[in-house]
């Protein structure tokens, strides 16, 4: 199972973080400690925790511009040995840029977000490239339009869906016939997906921060403890980091309760270390 492919459908950009003291309004936030530009995107932080747990055949399929940016994206990574033979560069669009405060407590606010990923141009290169055939497929921070799109053209009891704050909503629009195997979403995206039961045959994974993880289905819920860290230092990334490593360890024939803990481990030692996205 190690050779199979996994494709990831999601963003690749850059984000520009400015970690502040301490917790003010937004137009307060000016006690900035240091800045820091790193190379994001949930699609292409998931596709590197796929790799880091031990995952080699791992497609992104993205979008970035032709600038400087879009150039050091794709250099980083092609030293992962990700493969971006379906990462496109768009002659017109600029490589997406993501600017996030984060705070003294941890918490993180999305400032400003000009995403390649939510273009025309992007939809029409997933859509162009689409190929049949992924061993497991992995869906995160596209548009609903899209999204629907490739459920429709997945196999989807190997496809894992991702939610987030723009896309929470969508599994209400599903029919059971029509959910991915694994659906995974933190508590704050869970509370407003509108999720009421799970269908038969799927599993939804709810990340709820230090108070551990929940996964439920149709024959009802189990609980994950989180372990307890000494010192977290950075939060930026991490459901990213807990994805790909559920993934990696679902893909390479693990249990799901094995996968869980894995991924619960892996992502507690990414809050540990400053720039785990990198």
């Amino acid at each position: 199972m190690f050779g199979a492919r996994i494709d990831v459908y999601g963003s690749l950009n850059l984000d520009n973080i400015l970690y502040v003291e301490d917790r003010f309004g937004v137009e307060e936030a000016t006690r900035v400690v240091k800045r820091e530009v790193c190379h994001g995107g949930h699609g292409a932080n998931v596709a590197k925790a796929i790799v880091e747990n031990g995952h080699e055949s791992v497609s992104l399929i993205s979008m970035v511009g032709q600038d400087d940016a879009g150039v050091a994206l794709l250099q980083s990574l092609t030293k992962t040995r990700i493969n971006t033979e379906r990462v496109a560069v768009d002659p017109i669009l600029p490589t997406g840029r993501v600017d996030i405060i984060a705070y003294a407590d941890k918490r993180n606010l999305l400032l400003f977000s000009n995403e390649i990923s939510r273009s025309e141009n992007f939809i029409e290169h997933v859509r162009s490239s689409w190929k049949d055939g992924a061993d497991m497929s992995v869906i995160f921070d596209l548009p609903t339009d899209l999204m629907l799109w490739l459920i429709d053209r997945l196999d989807l009891s190997r496809a894992v869906l991702c939610l987030n704050s723009f896309s929470a909503r969508i599994i209400s629009l599903l029919p059971p016939s029509k959910w991915p195997k694994y659906v995974i979403a933190n508590i704050a995206e869970f509370n407003v997906s509108g999720i009421s039961s799970v269908p038969k045959d799927s599993q939804v994974i709810v990340t709820c921060g230090s108070q551990g993880v929940r996964v439920l289905n149709s024959e009802g819920e189990a609980f994950f403890e989180a372990p307890s860290i000494p010192e977290i230092v950075d939060t930026i990334g991490a459901g990213d980091a807990f994805s790909g490593a559920f993934v990696a360890a679902m893909q390479q024939g693990q249990a799901i309760e094995y996968a869980v803990k894995s991924a619960i481990n892996y992502c507690s030692r990414t809050l540990s270390i400053h720039g785990a996205r990198q």
